[in-house]
C-alpha cells in the first residue's frame, strides 16, 4: 500500500512539483528530505509511520484528505524510519517492554515478550522523558556545585595572592631594616677598627719620634768619644772622661713594644 501511494503521489505532484519547490524550502544538509521528490529535495513537512516516508507539504496532502491515509501515524520529519520497525515480524514498533528496557512490535508481545511488562511507546517515552528531566536537574546541580567549586579556589587562590602580596611586603621591609642595621654596624666595626689603628699608629710614632732622637743624642755622644779617644792631649782627655765615658741617659725600650689592637670579640660569625 505504501509503495502504491508512492507511485500515485509522484504521478500527482510532478506537474506541481515546479511551482511547489519556489514556495516550500529546499532540503539543506541536516534537515529530513521528502521522500516522493524528484530532482530538487523539497524539506519534509512529516514523516509517516505507516508509509515509512517522509513528505513535504505538497506530498503530504493525500494523507490529510484521503480518508485511508488519515488513520496513518504521522510525526515530525525523521531520519531512518526503517529503524522504526521490528526487524524480526517487519512491524511497527509501537510498544516499550519495561523489563528488557527496548522498543518492541505488537507481535512480539505474544513471543519473546510474552510475560513482560509492557507499555505503550508514549507511556514508555513519558516515564524515560521524567527520568531524562531528573537526570538533567542532576547534572545541572553537579555543574552548579562544581561551577561554585570553581570560585571557591579562585576566592582561595585570590586570598593566598593577597597573603603572599603581604608577606613579601612585611619581608622586604624586615630585611631592608636588617640590610640598614648590617650596614650601620658594618660603619661602625670599620670606625672602631680604624681608630684603634689610629692609636696604634700615633703610639708607635710617638715610640719613634723617641728613638731617633735618642739615636741622634747617641750619635753626638759617639762622635764626642771618637774625638776625644784620637786626642794627644793628655790634660784634656783626663778632664774629659768622666763626663764622656758613660752614655748618655735612655730609655729602656727593652719591655717597650707596640702591639697590635684586640678585635676578639668584635665580629662574630654565625656557627
Amino acid at each position: 500500500m505504501a509503495a502504491q501511494f508512492r507511485q500515485s503521489a509522484q504521478q500527482k505532484a510532478s506537474s506541481s512539483s515546479s511551482s511547489s519547490s519556489s514556495e516550500q524550502q529546499v532540503s539543506k544538509p541536516g534537515e529530513v528530505p521528502c521522500d516522493v521528490c524528484t530532482g530538487t529535495k523539497l524539506k519534509a513537512l512529516k514523516s509517516c509511520l505507516v508509509c515509512l516516508a517522509s513528505y513535504c507539504e505538497t506530498h503530504l496532502e493525500p494523507h490529510l484528505t484521503m480518508s485511508g491515509l488519515k488513520r496513518h501515524q504521522l510525526i515530525d520529519p525523521v531520519e531512518n524510519l526503517e529503524g522504526r520497525m521490528c526487524t524480526k515480524h517487519d512491524k511497527l514498533l509501537e510498544l516499550f517492554c519495561k523489563t528488557d528496557q527496548m522498543c518492541v512490535c505488537m507481535l512480539c508481545t505474544y513471543s519473546d515478550h510474552k510475560t513482560h511488562d509492557v507499555v505503550p511507546l508514549k507511556e514508555g517515552y513519558e516515564g524515560k522523558k521524567a527520568e531524562l528531566v531528573k537526570t538533567e536537574a542532576e547534572i545541572q546541580q553537579m555543574i552548579q556545585k562544581r561551577q561554585m567549586k570553581i570560585k571557591e579556589i579562585r576566592h582561595s587562590v585570590e586570598l593566598s595572592e593577597e597573603d603572599a602580596d603581604r608577606e613579601i611586603a612585611e619581608g622586604v621591609q624586615v630585611f631592608t631594616a636588617l640590610k640598614e642595621s648590617v650596614e650601620r654596624s658594618q660603619a661602625e666595626l670599620v670606625d672602631m677598627i680604624k681608630e684603634k689603628q689610629r692609636k696604634t699608629e700615633k703610639q708607635a710614632e710617638g715610640f719613634i719620634k723617641q728613638l731617633e732622637q735618642e739615636i741622634s743624642e747617641l750619635k753626638k755622644r759617639s762622635a764626642e768619644v771618637e774625638q776625644l779617644s784620637q786626642s794627644e792631649d793628655h790634660l784634656h782627655v783626663l778632664q774629659s772622661f768622666t763626663s764622656l765615658n758613660a752614655a748618655p741617659s735612655t730609655k729602656n725600650w727593652t719591655n717597650i713594644s707596640v702591639r697590635p689592637p684586640k678585635y676578639e670579640g668584635t665580629m662574630s660569625l654565625p656557627e
